[in-house]
Parts: structure tokens; C-alpha cells; sequence
């Protein structure tokens, strides 16, 4: 990945950190997701990969 898209000045570095969100009030956290983070501002952003892993994740907790 190259320049910050938000900063314009760091660069991106692969992290694994919680992912917290909420769905009809609950709130559910999925361990260890890759993040590309910004060595200057922090931004955080997804990999469209990590972002199926998380919807298969929350399709199969709430259907089961």
C-alpha cells in the first residue's frame, strides 16, 4: 500500500487488532482482524478480503 489517503504524509503497515461493532443494539468484537494502519495519523483501514472474513463471521453468529 502506498501514501496515506488521509494524512498524505505516512505510510501503511499490516496490524491484527480487535474489530467492535454493533448490530440492533449487541455489540460483538472479532479478535485479531488485519488492519493497514498509518505510521502518522493512525487511520485505520480494511482489506476487501478482511472485510468478507467479517461478514461471513457475523452471517453465521446470527444465524445460528
Amino acid at each position: 500500500m502506498g501514501k496515506c489517503i488521509l494524512c498524505k504524509k505516512g505510510t501503511f503497515k499490516t496490524e491484527y487488532h480487535p474489530f467492535t461493532f454493533k448490530i440492533n443494539g449487541r455489540t460483538y468484537t472479532i479478535p485479531n482482524i488485519k488492519h493497514e494502519v498509518c505510521s502518522n495519523c493512525g487511520e485505520k483501514l480494511i482489506e476487501e478480503e478482511t472485510k468478507k472474513y467479517i461478514d461471513e463471521w457475523i452471517k453465521e453468529k446470527l444465524t445460528s
